[in-house]
């Protein structure tokens, strides 16, 4: 494990063998490159603005044509280079669910480890009795809180244990505030329902329902079940944004609810195929799904990532600057207010 230095005076650690060459920094938001990877463009190491040219071949061969080399290549999810402005950080099945693979299944020893204790700690409080239900709506939001933030820091390549799991105590009011207020608008999608039902039920009175009432029914049925997965898939990323950017409860839901407008129909498809992955884990003896549920956590980390590296590429934050939500157990050295994108002419030395 080694730590790298952001110009925002963050410092990350990340894993001896961490294969890319950038990540995000958690603190500012701004790309960090791994010392001996390569010098981006831009860079204080490439003040030419130029990736440097192969050296020339040996044995006489003529050297290569003058210009800018290529880019090079990397694995950074989605196989291009790191360079801010050069990623390919889209939002795809092939893309996020790749991703959780490849962590996952570079450290499946950890990850299986890892559900073991989650699901260990589920059946335990399953098993008191009478309160086993209760008990578990208290303890399991920030159990989840935990896992996701395990799997985000896996996904980026930062040094992550088991600890981690245990890291939604540390923010426990604002995880109920997530799972309550998430529960409470999933609540409100059953209106549509109850709208149909109540004039169907009426109109059928103590009779045999009526082809009309059946309809209704039906129709409020549907209609209440698409409003509640658009509104589900809208809220699914909060946990990241409270755990990761230190946001309360509702701030986490409206940042989720921004970042996903107009992505839920490719999230619904990775979260699809994210479930029939959990479920050939059920059918292996239920053992697979030690692998098999990281695998859709994972995904949606690197969901959050790749809108989190988007946004970082369409509104970069100022260098040497505190712009950005600070680091996790951190405390803003000001009062920031809400983390919106700096202006156009952002002045450092002028706030």
């Amino acid at each position: 494990m080694k730590e790298i230095n952001c110009t925002c005076g963050a410092r990350v650690r990340i894993e001896d063998n961490y294969p890319h060459k950038s990540l995000i920094c958690p603190s500012c938001g701004a790309t960090i490159y791994v010392p001996g990877s390569f010098s981006p463009v831009g860079s204080p190491q490439d003040q030419s603005n130029q990736f440097s040219p192969p050296p020339p071949p040996k044995w006489g061969a003529p050297p290569p044509p003058p210009g800018p080399a290529s880019p090079p290549q990397g694995p950074l999810f989605g196989g291009v280079a790191p360079v801010l402005g050069q990623g390919d950080y889209t939002i795809s099945v092939g893309n996020c669910i790749g991703d959780a693979w490849q962590v996952v299944n570079l450290q499946k020893g950890q990850f299986a480890l890892t559900s073991l204790v989650y699901f260990a700690i589920i059946i335990a409080i399953g098993l008191i009795p009478y309160l086993g239900g209760l008990v578990r709506l208290f303890i399991e939001p920030p159990l989840i809180a935990g896992y996701a933030y395990y799997c985000l820091l896996k996904v980026r390549g930062q040094y992550a244990d088991m600890n981690v799991l245990f890291f939604g105590f540390k923010r426990y009011g604002s995880v109920l505030g997530i799972y309550w207020l998430t529960l409470l608008l999933m609540c409100a999608t059953f209106i549509p329902a109850a709208v149909f039902a109540v004039p169907a039920i009426i109109m059928t009175g103590s009779g045999s329902m009526t082809p009309v009432g059946l309809g209704m029914i039906m129709i409020g049925g549907l209609i209440t079940l698409v409003i509640g997965i658009y509104v589900g898939l809208g809220l699914c990323l909060a946990n990241n944004f409270m755990m990761d950017r230190g946001y309360g409860a509702w701030q986490s839901i409206k940042a989720s609810w921004e970042m996903l407008a107009g992505k839920r129909l490719d999230i619904f498809f990775i979260l699809f195929v994210s479930g029939l992955i959990n479920i050939l884990g059920v059918l292996m003896c239920c053992v697979g799904v030690l692998v098999t549920f990281p695998i859709g956590i994972a995904a949606m980390a690197s969901i959050y990532h790749r809108l989190s590296m988007q946004q970082a590429i369409a509104n970069p934050a100022p260098p040497n600057s505190n712009f950005g939500p600070p680091p996790f157990g951190e405390q803003p050295p000001f009062n920031q207010g809400p983390q919106t994108p700096p202006p156009a002419n952002w002045d450092t030395n002028n706030r």
